[in-house]
């Protein structure tokens, strides 16, 4: 879901969370090209917009550059930063994840105002949480 409205990194979160969905998270190239495609569809297109993602260095700054997707908790481990980036973790500043212009990640300070991407979350099993599917 894209959505155009411009608001803060928790306001996205929370919009998500009130449908059902929790903000984008990208574990790998292949659901990268996916969002950026389904991105390319929505008109709402990367040339003039950024995009807050599920991810932030809120949750873990005992250890400089940890970002974490909150949706999981778990560390990032499949990046696509811009250059020069993550700028946060050079000034020590907490930051949250943005889509660039240019299909390229960027940290921004949270509280700046962004259209977001949120994914809906499939159980496969309801006994077991932790086996999820993010479409």
């Amino acid at each position: 879901m894209f959505w155009s409205l411009q608001v803060n990194w928790f306001e996205a979160h929370q919009i998500c969370n009130s449908v059902g969905a929790v903000l984008a998270t990208v574990n790998n190239r292949d659901q990268h090209s996916l969002m950026l495609q389904r991105v390319k569809r929505s008109n709402l297109g990367l040339a003039d917009k950024r995009f807050w993602l599920g991810a932030t260095n809120l949750v873990e700054r005992s250890s400089l550059g940890t970002w974490t997707w909150l949706s999981t908790g778990l560390p990032m481990t499949y990046s696509r930063w811009g250059r020069k980036e993550p700028r946060s973790d050079k000034t020590h500043g907490t930051a949250c994840l943005v889509l660039g212009q240019y299909t390229k990640w960027h940290s921004a300070p949270c509280n700046e105002k962004f259209s977001f991407i949120c994914e809906n979350i499939c159980l496969l099993n309801e006994t077991n949480i932790n086996n999820q599917i993010y479409v």
